[in-house]
């Protein structure tokens, strides 16, 4: 229900192809509004909270970023230091009326639904794009061994803005495992 309501939130205020910033720890509410982002026709870019405000804000506009999604923790340092780009609390996305599944953005396999940012080898990072159709091929071959029902939980200790973070949530999700999440092993 959260999922549809942070997409409501999107749909309501006409929000669709833009590229929407996810920036904040690992958490549920992280999850929620990237799967709301895509969901809702946009695309998501994400962010290392962590890194220092030039960065992040050449990565805002290297990526074209219209909005940044964030925890309370983030969202004042965002607020204030991010130029040209509106900053929403976690909390205000799901303050909205749920919308229905048949209203969520019917994503095309050609559709990019992410970007990430390298991790910057050759001097600075660059934003990779990926299309649903590159998130779907991961599935199959990466969840694999998820398949045992002896595997009940999945502790996910990477930051989600890796692609090895979103890909294990993506992957345990397909394969209805719980996910643990924190702030550390």
């Amino acid at each position: 229900k959260d999922i549809l309501c942070a997409a409501g939130y999107f749909l309501s205020r006409n929000i669709k192809h833009q590229h929407i910033s996810v920036m904040a720890p690992n958490s549920y509410d992280w999850l929620v509004t990237y799967f709301a982002v895509i969901g809702s026709g946009n695309i998501a870019v994400l962010m290392n909270q962590d890194l220092p405000a030039d960065i992040l804000q050449w990565q805002c506009d290297k990526a074209d970023v219209s909005m940044v999604c964030t925890d309370q923790e983030v969202f004042e340092l965002a607020k204030e230091n991010l130029i040209g780009v509106e900053c929403v609390c976690f909390e205000e996305l799901k303050s909205d009326a749920a919308i229905t599944v048949d209203m969520l953005y019917d994503t095309q396999e050609e559709d990019t639904i992410q970007m990430l940012f390298t991790s910057g080898t050759t001097g600075k990072s660059k934003a990779v794009e990926h299309s649903a159709n590159n998130w779907k091929n991961v599935m199959p071959t990466h969840g694999v061994r998820l398949k045992s029902e002896k595997v009940e939980r999945v502790c996910i200790p990477v930051p989600f803005y890796h692609s090895l973070g979103l890909e294990s949530v993506s992957v345990s999700l397909f394969n209805a495992k719980t996910i643990c999440i924190g702030r550390g092993i």
